[in-house]
Protein backbone atom coordinates (compact mmCIF):
# COMPACT_ATOMS: atom_id res chain seq x y z
CA UNK A 1 0.00 0.00 0.00
CA UNK A 2 2.95 2.36 0.39
CA UNK A 3 6.06 3.19 -1.36
CA UNK A 4 9.39 4.55 -0.27
CA UNK A 5 10.80 1.63 1.57
CA UNK A 6 8.06 -0.13 2.64
CA UNK A 7 4.43 -1.80 1.09
CA UNK A 8 1.64 -2.59 3.68
CA UNK A 9 -0.46 -5.61 2.58
CA UNK A 10 -4.36 -6.03 3.27
CA UNK A 11 -5.90 -9.52 2.74
CA UNK A 12 -9.50 -10.35 2.91
CA UNK A 13 -8.35 -14.32 5.03
CA UNK A 14 -6.18 -15.09 2.31
CA UNK A 15 -2.33 -14.85 1.40
CA UNK A 16 -2.33 -15.64 -2.20
CA UNK A 17 -1.22 -12.28 -3.61
CA UNK A 18 1.70 -11.83 -0.64
CA UNK A 19 3.80 -14.59 -1.41
CA UNK A 20 3.51 -13.91 -5.33
CA UNK A 21 4.36 -11.01 -5.05
CA UNK A 22 7.13 -11.54 -3.01
CA UNK A 23 8.41 -14.23 -5.23
CA UNK A 24 8.80 -11.54 -8.25
CA UNK A 25 10.88 -9.41 -5.86
CA UNK A 26 13.77 -11.84 -5.05
CA UNK A 27 15.63 -10.60 -7.95
CA UNK A 28 15.39 -6.87 -7.67
CA UNK A 29 17.31 -4.70 -7.01
CA UNK A 30 14.80 -2.29 -5.19
CA UNK A 31 14.93 -3.24 -1.20
CA UNK A 32 11.02 -3.78 -0.60
CA UNK A 33 9.74 -4.43 2.86
CA UNK A 34 6.54 -6.47 2.76
CA UNK A 35 4.17 -6.05 5.99
CA UNK A 36 0.89 -7.12 6.70
CA UNK A 37 -1.23 -4.75 8.41
CA UNK A 38 -4.10 -2.80 9.08
CA UNK A 39 -5.20 -0.23 7.30
CA UNK A 40 -7.08 1.19 10.45
CA UNK A 41 -3.83 1.41 12.44
CA UNK A 42 -0.21 1.27 10.03
CA UNK A 43 3.06 0.43 12.08
CA UNK A 44 4.74 3.36 10.16
CA UNK A 45 6.08 6.76 12.05
CA UNK A 46 4.66 10.20 10.70
CA UNK A 47 5.09 11.16 7.20
CA UNK A 48 7.12 8.20 5.98
CA UNK A 49 6.53 7.64 2.58
CA UNK A 50 6.35 9.68 -0.53
CA UNK A 51 3.31 8.18 -1.65
CA UNK A 52 0.83 5.31 -0.82
CA UNK A 53 -2.31 3.50 -2.44
CA UNK A 54 -4.45 1.54 -2.20
CA UNK A 55 -5.99 -0.87 -4.98
CA UNK A 56 -9.60 -1.86 -4.59
CA UNK A 57 -10.00 -2.55 -0.85
CA UNK A 58 -10.93 0.81 0.84
CA UNK A 59 -14.20 0.05 0.27
CA UNK A 60 -14.03 -3.21 2.06
CA UNK A 61 -12.71 -1.31 5.50
CA UNK A 62 -15.60 -0.51 7.89
CA UNK A 63 -13.88 3.01 9.02
CA UNK A 64 -13.33 4.64 5.56
CA UNK A 65 -11.93 7.99 7.73
CA UNK A 66 -9.42 6.33 9.89
CA UNK A 67 -8.63 4.74 6.81
CA UNK A 68 -7.75 8.22 5.16
CA UNK A 69 -6.15 9.72 8.21
CA UNK A 70 -4.11 6.86 8.35
CA UNK A 71 -2.75 7.36 4.89
CA UNK A 72 -2.18 10.76 4.99
CA UNK A 73 -0.62 10.46 8.47
CA UNK A 74 2.15 8.51 6.84
CA UNK A 75 2.48 10.50 3.94
CA UNK A 76 5.10 13.31 4.02
CA UNK A 77 3.93 17.09 2.71
CA UNK A 78 3.50 16.75 -0.44
CA UNK A 79 2.96 13.34 -1.08
CA UNK A 80 0.38 11.60 -3.52
CA UNK A 81 -2.11 8.81 -2.30
CA UNK A 82 -4.08 6.95 -5.15
CA UNK A 83 -6.60 4.49 -4.60
CA UNK A 84 -9.39 2.87 -6.77
CA UNK A 85 -12.30 1.90 -5.42
CA UNK A 86 -15.72 -0.24 -7.08
CA UNK A 87 -17.27 2.66 -8.60
CA UNK A 88 -19.98 3.97 -6.29
CA UNK A 89 -22.45 4.74 -9.00
CA UNK A 90 -23.06 1.73 -10.79
CA UNK A 91 -21.61 -0.59 -8.28
CA UNK A 92 -24.48 0.13 -5.31
CA UNK A 93 -26.01 -3.20 -3.10
CA UNK A 94 -28.57 -3.40 -5.50
CA UNK A 95 -27.57 -3.04 -9.31
CA UNK A 96 -27.06 -6.08 -11.76
CA UNK A 97 -26.66 -6.40 -15.43
CA UNK A 98 -29.78 -6.26 -18.42
CA UNK A 99 -28.95 -8.40 -20.54
CA UNK A 100 -30.33 -9.39 -23.97
CA UNK A 101 -32.06 -11.71 -25.80
CA UNK A 102 -29.01 -13.32 -26.74
CA UNK A 103 -27.23 -13.08 -22.85
CA UNK A 104 -25.27 -10.32 -23.71
CA UNK A 105 -24.38 -6.85 -21.26
CA UNK A 106 -26.11 -3.95 -22.60
CA UNK A 107 -26.88 -1.83 -19.65
CA UNK A 108 -26.70 -2.15 -15.82
CA UNK A 109 -29.37 -0.93 -13.79
CA UNK A 110 -28.44 1.08 -10.13
CA UNK A 111 -30.55 1.55 -7.30
CA UNK A 112 -30.12 2.10 -3.57
CA UNK A 113 -27.51 4.83 -4.39
CA UNK A 114 -28.47 6.46 -1.29
CA UNK A 115 -29.03 3.83 1.27
CA UNK A 116 -25.15 1.95 0.55
CA UNK A 117 -23.87 -1.48 2.12
CA UNK A 118 -22.75 -0.83 5.63
CA UNK A 119 -20.92 -4.49 6.07
CA UNK A 120 -23.38 -6.65 3.85
CA UNK A 121 -21.27 -9.43 2.71
CA UNK A 122 -20.50 -9.97 -1.07
CA UNK A 123 -19.74 -13.04 -2.28
CA UNK A 124 -17.82 -13.60 -5.31
CA UNK A 125 -15.47 -15.09 -7.97
CA UNK A 126 -13.26 -14.00 -11.06
CA UNK A 127 -15.45 -14.32 -13.62
CA UNK A 128 -12.07 -15.44 -15.36
CA UNK A 129 -11.68 -18.20 -13.46
CA UNK A 130 -11.37 -21.26 -14.97
CA UNK A 131 -14.42 -23.15 -14.70
CA UNK A 132 -11.88 -26.63 -13.70
CA UNK A 133 -10.87 -24.46 -10.76
CA UNK A 134 -13.85 -22.96 -9.60
CA UNK A 135 -15.12 -26.27 -7.74
CA UNK A 136 -12.02 -26.19 -5.98
CA UNK A 137 -11.99 -22.52 -5.03
CA UNK A 138 -14.14 -20.99 -2.45
CA UNK A 139 -15.68 -17.92 -3.26
CA UNK A 140 -14.86 -14.42 -2.30
CA UNK A 141 -16.26 -13.36 1.43
CA UNK A 142 -16.24 -9.84 1.34
CA UNK A 143 -17.86 -7.32 3.60
CA UNK A 144 -19.25 -4.07 2.17
CA UNK A 145 -18.81 -0.60 3.50
CA UNK A 146 -20.19 1.89 0.75
CA UNK A 147 -20.43 5.43 0.27
CA UNK A 148 -21.57 8.01 -2.62
CA UNK A 149 -19.57 9.34 -5.01
CA UNK A 150 -19.63 12.99 -2.77
CA UNK A 151 -19.04 10.54 -0.01
CA UNK A 152 -16.00 9.31 -1.05
CA UNK A 153 -14.29 12.77 -2.04
CA UNK A 154 -15.37 14.52 0.93
CA UNK A 155 -13.90 12.14 2.95
CA UNK A 156 -11.11 12.90 0.95
CA UNK A 157 -11.01 16.26 1.76
CA UNK A 158 -11.82 15.98 5.58
CA UNK A 159 -8.54 13.95 5.78
CA UNK A 160 -6.90 17.07 4.67
CA UNK A 161 -6.16 16.07 1.28
CA UNK A 162 -6.07 18.33 -1.95
CA UNK A 163 -8.36 16.64 -4.72
CA UNK A 164 -6.04 16.04 -7.76
CA UNK A 165 -7.30 13.53 -10.68
CA UNK A 166 -9.62 11.18 -11.09
CA UNK A 167 -10.05 8.46 -13.92
CA UNK A 168 -12.80 6.13 -14.93
CA UNK A 169 -10.58 2.86 -16.99
CA UNK A 170 -12.34 1.17 -19.59
CA UNK A 171 -11.41 -0.73 -22.60
CA UNK A 172 -9.73 0.72 -25.14
CA UNK A 173 -10.69 -0.50 -28.98
CA UNK A 174 -7.55 -2.59 -29.44
CA UNK A 175 -8.22 -3.85 -25.88
CA UNK A 176 -11.50 -5.00 -27.14
CA UNK A 177 -10.10 -6.58 -30.51
CA UNK A 178 -7.73 -8.50 -28.22
CA UNK A 179 -10.54 -9.43 -25.29
CA UNK A 180 -13.85 -8.91 -26.57
CA UNK A 181 -15.12 -10.31 -22.60
CA UNK A 182 -14.61 -6.11 -22.09
CA UNK A 183 -17.05 -4.68 -23.32
CA UNK A 184 -19.15 -4.01 -20.58
CA UNK A 185 -16.11 -1.71 -19.33
CA UNK A 186 -17.17 0.78 -22.61
CA UNK A 187 -20.94 0.88 -20.78
CA UNK A 188 -20.04 0.97 -16.92
CA UNK A 189 -17.04 1.85 -15.52
CA UNK A 190 -16.14 -0.73 -13.00
CA UNK A 191 -13.89 0.66 -10.91
CA UNK A 192 -13.10 4.39 -10.28
CA UNK A 193 -9.22 5.58 -9.20
CA UNK A 194 -8.64 9.12 -7.01
CA UNK A 195 -5.34 10.70 -6.80
CA UNK A 196 -5.38 13.13 -3.77
CA UNK A 197 -2.16 14.78 -2.37
CA UNK A 198 -0.83 15.64 0.97
CA UNK A 199 -0.05 20.21 1.14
Amino acid sequence: MFGNCGIATRTHGRTLAVPAVMSTETSSTIQTRFVCASALNLPFPDAEFDFATSFMALMDVPDHARALGEAWRVLRAGGFFQFSICHPCFFTRKSDWTTDDLGRRVARTCTDYFQPAQGEVDRWMFGRAPAELRGDIDEFMIPRFERTLSGWLNLALAAGFALEAFHEPSASDTDLVKEPSLYDTRIVAYALIVRCRKP
